[in-house]
């Protein structure tokens, strides 16, 4: 044997036995989680990153809904508050607040006013 097969053999040997042990089937991938997954702790108070799997989005658009300008332009805006500087929510709160947006009326963009008003003429 040549030295490279000596150092793969307890490897191949250890890989073997994980694979008899069912740990891995034959000719079958493990499925990896995704880079980045994160999944929701239960809490009644969450993180972002929990919020985020609540919602099945992502901590960065989370954090656009809950800045100022955002929360003043929004309809029903996100419940959140702020423990030493760091954003949390109230699951109960969040579970209203998507009743709320489920219930409302659908946004219609024929009856929605674009631009600048026009400019009446004065005779």
């Amino acid at each position: 044997m040549t030295e490279i097969q000596q150092a793969l053999t307890p490897i191949l040997k250890a890989l073997m036995a994980r694979q008899d042990a069912g740990a891995v089937a034959p000719g079958v991938a493990v499925p990896k989680k995704p880079a980045g997954s994160v999944t929701d702790s239960g809490n009644e108070i969450m993180t972002v990153h929990d919020l985020a799997a609540f919602l099945q989005t992502d901590v960065k658009a989370i954090q656009r809904q809950t800045e100022t300008r955002a929360q003043q332009r929004a309809k029903f805006p996100m419940p959140f508050f702020k423990l030493n500087g760091a954003l949390r929510f109230e699951r109960k709160k969040i579970q209203e607040w998507l009743q709320t947006l489920a219930n409302s009326t659908p946004f219609n963009p024929a009856k929605a006013k674009r631009g600048r008003p026009r400019k009446t003429q004065v005779t």
